[in-house]
């Protein structure tokens, strides 16, 4: 059997996504998150085999009370970490979709008269004003990579639709349902005063570049650090998700400027309750 050097061992590790897992769940726990990693298993109903979801990393940001009730803020992130040796390509949106989080995942568990009218105060529509100017952009819809042809006599490559990449989008989807059905089972039983909202957020980590790519009259291609993308969640319902994709080395910040978003988003909501109970 051939042996293997600590040189081969490294490239491999550095090829790997192994590293990657481990460096973004310490951002998360240096942020005050508690993590899970390589040990987040759940049942894909579609495929109906288990799936292992790379880092969860999950945190409540705040709390608000009135007399002897209480609404709780939990963000749980759902990270899958991706070394690419060659660019992600996002096609720019040339549609009129405005910013928005209805693309966003989350569940009121409501016990608590806090929310007495169903419906009535939600989770904001908008996140323009909220949002970094950094973390601004219309959702991408159409992705590829790119591979170079087996032809050695040319020096040629071809852009493709890379299916490692589609399959853990698929896999985000899915376990984006699981872990709805898990909260709304955990929370049976709850003492009826409470409630809670729990904000979901699905996010890929590129170890490599992202290109956008926009095609007006000439093809014009930047390095980007952040992309949304869009992609079909509940087809009955015709219910997209947005999931942020994020290199590596801007990582940190996103997770910065996204903390802040959310924590102004639910300052907002905070408002409304207060106003609505009064």
């Amino acid at each position: 059997m051939e042996e293997i050097t600590l040189q081969q061992v490294k490239d491999s590790l550095s090829r790997s996504g192994y590293l990657l897992e481990n460096r973004i769940m310490n951002m998360f726990i240096n942020k005050g998150f508690a993590t899970e990693s390589s040990h987040v298993f759940f049942l894909d109903t579609i495929e109906e085999k288990y799936r292992e979801v790379d880092v969860i990393a999950i945190n409540t940001l705040d709390n608000i009370s009135f007399k002897d009730e209480s609404l709780t803020l939990t963000v749980r992130f759902i990270v899958e970490c991706i070394n690419n040796p060659v660019p992600l390509g996002l096609f720019e949106n040339i549609g009129d979709m405005d910013e928005t989080a209805t693309d966003w995942i989350y569940m009121f568990t409501n016990g608590s008269n806090i929310l007495r009218e169903e419906g009535s105060i939600n989770w904001p529509s908008s996140i323009s004003k909220y949002e970094s100017k950094i973390l601004l952009s219309k959702p991408s819809r159409q992705y590829c990579s790119f591979i170079k042809k087996k032809d050695k006599s040319k020096d040629e490559w071809m852009a493709c639709h890379p299916n490692d990449f589609h399959n853990n989008l698929k896999k985000i989807a899915q376990y984006l349902k699981h872990d709805l059905k898990k909260i709304s089972n955990n929370w049976d039983g709850i003492r009826p005063q409470m409630a809670r909202l729990d904000l979901l957020i699905p996010v890929i980590v590129l170890q490599g570049d992202m290109l956008e790519i926009k095609n007006n009259c000439e093809i014009d291609i930047n390095p980007v650090d952040y992309y949304r993308l869009k992609i079909p969640y509940e087809d009955s319902l015709q219910k997209n998700v947005s999931i942020d994709i994020v290199t590596e080395k801007k990582f940190k910040e996103y997770l910065d400027q996204k903390t802040k978003t959310i924590q102004l988003m639910f300052n907002d909501l905070k408002e409304k309750l207060e106003l609505s109970i009064v």
